[in-house]
């Protein structure tokens, strides 16, 4: 008997009708419990009505819902997976506290899904789905078998039996994507579906091949994907590019580890997918990856568009409204044809006055009278593989990051910031976006208010049926290179999906996942190490997350404590006999790149200065050169290095090039060119000189130190860094 039964026994036992109602007591407790079984009863329906309830719902979002989210690896409006009813949940679509503030059923019965209308739900089905909620969403999937995990030694294997099917120069080009977390984390198959389509179509979307790449996985779950840096044409250095940004690297493990370094000439041969598509979809490794200009007119150059030109000949169309989906304010948009289709740029305003207003001053940009002035601009261009990249830029045409809040925004960003990259390819998932033109007509209907010279332009260049056609042309290129990659064309864009699953928050399961081990085997070990339960702790709580950025921060610690390594240590110093080996340059470059981008300063801090290095090692000539480099002598060698970082001083206009060396011939060397305009002699020098030093016993991490904290005493350049240059050969 519980303490309430018992005070009622002692307030009757005291009341002047205690000994009829003492006597009537325990019949009295009899019914109070009967009435309260039965209401609890009501509540809970009987298993059987349970599991026809929840067959019932599952036939429900099969019909009407499946479809769009989940059927083929769909995912539209970021859903890839409306049979799981756990992930409902967690995502706040259903709410089993409260039936009728669920979103999806909410949405259901204002009619606004299903979006198509392919089938429509009845009233005795929106009144089911509610029914299905209210009694706590009983789980409708069958039962399936439990996976086999799958450990970092398990996805090695895998590799190097991959690896020993390719003849050694054609191995050491090939690195793989895995997405065997997610896997171990019994994700569905119509989820992981979806994230294949984003990782297939990320990496399209950062090539500069003319074909499109299908995913080619090695592993019978696919989760294992195999590419060619060449057929991406990615050099190693892009390679290590990437891997410098990468938290998760780890040494190679065992024999199979081993046997994977030697033939992939990389300790660092895989990456995760997930990770990838989050951040190669955003700066800066987007930017790194294309290799996009600092400038409009650089990358004009790079693709064989002379804008220039255009304007004179009058060679290009526009078209301009009063407002789009991410600018509040008039936009312009203007195209030209480039050698892969078209080459798009946008003009967007602060405000819609004055020199501002598109509809008034229809000719520019410019300073002059009548001419509009804009405070920055979309670029969106046409990949040789039918794909599109993009470029954000100031009114200057410099390369921006992000679009300032006030003119353009994007509400799938938690920032709300458009975002280059990641924000471009939400907004055109289903590429360019017809937009009917307002100015012509506007000019058409009132004459007197332009000049005959304004007129012309207008009607020159404000062509509606030649800009829809274009538009239709560009899409239409677009969608079979979306198609070809195996994706669905959908108006729904699955990088952003994996992107936003990425950021998600993580509970055990998931962060055990991430470490490479089962939920309870991770579990025991935060247990037995209080370090480790301090900041992973929340996990092991039910229904406990932690961000992604705990997860990034404390990996290498995790790895350890696994009874692994994690392949970047702070301040690391690269061991002579590393480098001497096959495959140990490659190593170097990556983890020069690390350094460079971590340390303080770093390339990212002097790039803000206008101070822009490019750092590269060889052996990572272009491939042309590749044999000459392989069969020449020290002389031939380094001339063959000078050639290449001459040729990088060119191309992308930085203030310095550094190329480190370390030949097996002559051992370490490096090349450096300098802008010769902005710095003497003396100061170019210096800036090296404690650098050479170093670089010759082979201190390589602190030679880098040394070279970023000289730049950062420069003052910043005053100007664009000529193309005259000068070269240190020591």
């Amino acid at each position: 008997m519980n303490r309430y039964s018992c005070q009622l026994m002692r307030y009757l036992s005291n009341s002047v009708f205690s000994s009829s109602l003492v006597r009537l007591l325990p019949s009295l407790l009899v019914c109070w419990l009967g009435l309260a079984i039965s209401v609890v009863a009501q509540d809970q329906p009987q298993a059987a009505n349970v599991t026809d309830l929840a067959k019932q719902a599952e036939a429900f979002l099969k019909t009407h819902c499946y479809r769009c989210h989940g059927e083929a690896g769909t995912a539209e409006g970021g859903l890839n997976d409306i049979m799981d009813r756990n992930r409902l949940m967690h995502t706040g679509l259903i709410d089993i506290k409260e039936a009728k503030k669920s979103v999806l059923w909410k949405r259901v019965r204002d009619g606004e899904m299903p979006a198509d209308d392919v089938t429509i739900p009845t009233e005795a089905e929106i009144q089911l789905l509610q029914d299905w909620i209210a009694a706590g969403a009983p789980d409708f999937r069958m039962t399936e078998p439990p996976r086999e995990f799958m450990g970092v030694d398990q996805i090695q294997q895998l590799i190097v039996k991959d690896l020993e099917t390719f003849a050694p120069r054609v191995a050491l080009r090939k690195r793989y994507i895995t997405l065997t977390h997610l896997y171990n984390q019994n994700r569905s198959e119509a989820e992981l579906s979806s994230y294949r389509h984003a990782l297939a179509k990320l990496l399209n979307s950062v090539s500069w091949g003319q074909q499109i790449l299908p995913l080619e996985p090695i592993d019978p779950a696919q989760t294992i994907f195999r590419i060619d840096l060449r057929d991406l044409q990615w050099s190693n250095t892009v390679w290590n590019k990437i891997v410098a940004r990468y938290p998760y690297a780890e040494e190679p493990e065992g024999v199979d580890g081993q046997i994977g370094l030697q033939k992939a000439r990389s300790r660092a041969f895989m990456i995760r997918g997930d990770w990838f598509v989050a951040m190669a979809s955003r700066p800066p490794l987007y930017h790194e990856i294309l290799e996009i200009p600092q400038t409009d007119r650089e990358l004009e150059q790079r693709i064989g568009v002379n804008v220039a030109r255009n304007y004179f000949d009058e060679n290009y169309l526009r078209a301009g409204f009063n407002r789009s989906g991410v600018s509040q304010n008039n936009r312009l948009i203007e195209r030209h044809d480039s050698p892969f289709g078209g080459y798009w740029k946008s003009f967007d305003f602060a405000s819609n006055a004055d020199s501002q207003n598109l509809f008034a001053n229809p000719q520019g940009p410019g300073v002059g009278e009548r001419l509009f002035k804009h405070d920055g601009g979309e670029i969106i261009f046409s990949l040789p593989n039918g794909l599109q990249g993009y470029m954000l830029a100031d009114h200057l045409g410099n390369r921006i990051d992000k679009g300032p809040t006030a003119i353009v925004s994007d509400p799938s960003r938690p920032d709300r910031a458009v975002e280059n990259g990641i924000s471009c390819m939400g907004c055109h998932a289903r590429g360019m976006i017809r937009k009917d033109d307002q100015i012509l007509a506007h000019v058409s209907k009132n004459p007197k208010s332009f000049s005959d010279g304004e007129r012309f332009y207008v009607n020159s260049i404000y062509r509606p049926g030649d800009m829809q056609a274009a538009i239709d042309r560009d899409a239409a290129r677009f969608e079979a290179a979306v198609k070809a990659c195996g994706v669905p064309f959908s108006k729904t864009e699955p990088v952003l999906t994996l992107a936003k699953h990425y950021e998600e928050e993580l509970d055990l399961t998931a962060v055990a996942a991430e470490v490479g081990m089962p939920s309870e085997a991770f579990r025991r070990m935060v247990n037995e190490n209080s370090t480790l339960a301090r900041f992973m702790g929340p996990v092991l709580v039910d229904g406990g997350t932690i961000q992604r950025e705990v997860i990034e921060k404390s990996f290498a610690e995790l790895v350890r404590a696994a009874g692994r390594q994690p392949l970047f240590r702070d301040h690391t110093n690269f061991e002579a006999e590393t480098l001497g080996n096959n495959y140990g340059i490659r190593d170097n470059a990556m983890l020069f790149s690390k350094a460079a981008f971590y340390d303080t300063p770093n390339l990212d801090s002097l790039h803000e200065r206008r101070l822009n290095i490019v750092i590269e090692t060889i052996p990572e000539p272009p491939a042309e050169l590749l044999d000459q480099w392989t069969q020449a002598d020290a002389d031939a060698q380094y001339q063959l290095a000078v050639q290449v970082a001459r040729q990088r001083f060119i191309d992308l206009k930085p203030t310095f090039v550094l190329l480190l060396i370390d030949s097996r011939i002559f051992g370490p060397k490096r090349v450096f060119f300098g802008d010769s305009q902005n710095y003497s002699s003396e100061q170019r020098v210096k800036v090296i000189e404690e650098m050479d030093k170093l670089i010759l016993k082979r201190e390589f991490d602190q030679a880098l130190q040394s070279f970023l904290r000289q730049v950062n005493e420069l003052p910043s350049p005053q100007e664009k860094v000529p193309e005259k240059n000068s070269v240190d050969k020591n």
